[in-house]
């Protein structure tokens, strides 16, 4: 919201819900017993009429048998009125005050569906997959097969609402069907299913069908359909942990505000600071960093260590961050010994900063450069052990390893110990030879080298 992150219960769009629910309550427009009303207490209260409203979900105005016409709370009509023509009115999310209508997945929706089929352990690879050519063939087969499989056969386990082929099928209550029939109709269930938007016709009423292919589908419905977060399912992030150690308490602080709130308990305005805080101190702050930086809220993060694309920059100017202040204090201890009566006697001929530079300055830290580069040319093949090992990781050891971490790999974690000795050995080998020509380079152009 506005570019910050948020958890539902402390942001400031719920804090604006309880002020209207607040105001709802004043108005005698809640029920009186809705902090301490239990499911069986609320669906009694919808059978008689007491309850009126409610959310539900749009595949339950289907009425393909009689669990969706009176099964609350989901249905606010009995078989009996159902029969008798009473109209159920369900609508879209309506429009809030902002003009925002509904509002997307903000949790998890639910669990990873399964179906279950128990086959025998003796049954040979390929007649398991005779089986499953049958099952793929009947779920995902012309509609004819899928129709069959789904619901029965029509005029036995199910009627049609209209055309025939091209209306839903309404399921008959389970007495109604024939003897010497299976009273279920339909083996769909032992596979997993899949309602593609051509079958909307056969699942559901054409005034539900119309809905979800004008509205829930193509329409804003889409967008509210959409979670707005990455799940996880592999347990990859810590936040499964964190709601196993903090879930039960941030759920009483969270209850116990709503209650209050709605209720009048408390003065919103004035509470909800220390609300979010209490929330926030009792594990909320943390729950909110990991799922931030596991990227549940699809949130932009990036690794950058992990990216071969990035690591090697990182890298290197981490190396060069590292390094730059050590080798400012040579330098400019090797400048501050130049004798400065050279300056002076160049700036009297003539000779601007850059010809002094150049002519003087560079001149005189030869020696140390020389000292410098031959100090460090032995070692030239380490490439910085301590910092790629610090920072580099099985994702990029492709464009990361170094002859040092390799070595430690392949010896100490792997124990091929006689390979990282020759390993050791080569590298050595070539930071002597390096030195002993350099030094031999060096003594041969100039006056100055280790011996």
């Amino acid at each position: 919201m506005d570019g910050e992150l948020y958890f539902w219960a402390v942001s400031p769009r719920y804090r604006d819900f309880l002020l209207h629910a607040n105001e709802w309550w004043n108005e005698g427009l809640l029920d009186s017993e809705f902090a301490s009303l239990s499911v069986g207490k609320y669906w009694e209260k919808v059978g008689q009429g007491i309850i009126g409203a409610g959310m539900s979900s749009a595949w339950y105005a289907g009425g393909q048998n009689e669990r969706f016409w009176s099964r609350p709370p989901n249905a606010f009509a009995t078989e009996e009125e159902a029969a008798a023509g009473v109209k159920v009115l369900m609508v879209p999310p309506p429009v809030g005050p902002t003009g925002i209508q509904g509002s997307p997945s903000g949790k998890d929706t639910g669990n990873i569906g399964a179906s279950y089929m128990n086959i025998g352990a003796k049954v040979s690879d390929e007649k398991l997959a005779k089986i499953l050519a049958v099952l793929d063939w009947a779920r995902y087969g012309d509609d004819r097969v899928w129709v069959q499989a789904e619901f029965g056969q029509p005029g036995v386990h199910f009627d049609w609402q209209g055309e025939p082929w091209n209306s839903a099928a309404m399921l008959r209550p389970m007495a109604e069907v024939a003897e010497g029939n299976y009273q279920v109709g339909g083996w769909g269930e032992s596979y997993p299913g899949v309602q593609t938007r051509t079958r909307f016709k056969y699942l559901l009423p054409f005034q539900l069908a119309s809905f979800l292919e004008n509205y829930a589908i193509d329409g804003r419905g889409r967008e509210l359909q959409t979670n707005s977060y990455r799940m996880d399912w592999l347990a990859e992030t810590r936040v499964g942990e964190l709601n196993r150690r903090y879930g039960d308490t941030l759920t009483t602080i969270e209850d116990e505000f709503l209650y209050k709130a709605i209720m009048g308990q408390v003065d919103i305005e004035s509470e909800w600071d220390a609300y979010v805080q209490k929330w926030l101190d009792a594990g909320g702050r943390e729950w909110l960093d990991e799922a931030l930086a596991a990227n549940l809220f699809g949130t932009p993060a990036v690794n950058l260590f992990t990216d071969e694309a990035f690591f090697r920059p990182l890298l290197v100017t981490s190396d060069i961050w590292k390094e730059a202040g050590w080798g400012a204090i040579i330098y400019l201890a090797a400048i501050a010994s130049i004798d400065p009566e050279l300056y002076e006697a160049s700036s009297i001929d003539g000779a601007n900063r850059l010809q002094r530079a150049w002519h003087i300055t560079i001149p005189s830290l030869v020696p140390v450069l020389t000292i410098l580069l031959l100090l460090r040319i032995g070692n030239i093949m380490e490439a910085g052990f301590d910092q790629v090992l610090n920072l580099y990781s099985p994702p990029v050891y492709e464009v990361g390893d170094i002859i040092d971490t390799y070595e430690y790999r392949v010896g100490l974690i792997d124990r091929r110990y006689d390979f990282s000795t020759a390993v050791g050995l080569f590298k050595n080998g070539i930071g002597l030879a390096l030195l002993l020509g350099v030094n031999v380079f060096v003594r041969r152009y100039s006056d100055y080298g280790l011996w």
